[in-house]
């Protein structure tokens, strides 16, 4: 009678004690590796870029702005653009650019 309860006892003491994931510690750090390198490396990837962009904005550049407008780089400065749409000039802030389509014309490279 005890020689199965102790046989049972032993062979319950073998089996495997869960896996990797068991602990809640282990699952909360993988998934912050998987969180930086999903999210947070490309957005600061991605804000370089754009921080780039804005600072090499020059006169004649035909840029987009968020809101869907297409215009002409007139002057910048260090928090805004002035834009020339077809002879009509708006500050805009430098921020609200998201999009660089063409270079200045008339540069010496056509």
């Amino acid at each position: 009678m005890f020689e199965g309860l102790i046989l049972t006892l032993l062979a319950e003491e073998q089996k495997p004690q869960g896996g990797l994931f068991q602990n809640p510690l282990t699952l909360f750090l993988m998934i912050g590796v998987v969180w930086v390198f999903l999210v947070i490396l490309p957005g600061r990837k991605e804000k370089k870029r754009k921080a780039e962009m804005l600072d090499n904005l020059k006169k004649g550049d035909k840029v987009l702005t968020q809101a869907g407008i297409i215009g002409k780089v007139h002057s910048a400065d260090a928090e805004k653009v002035v834009l020339d749409f077809g002879g009509t000039k708006i500050p805009v802030l430098k921020s609200t650019v998201i999009q660089i389509l063409g270079k200045k014309e008339g540069n010496g490279n056509s």
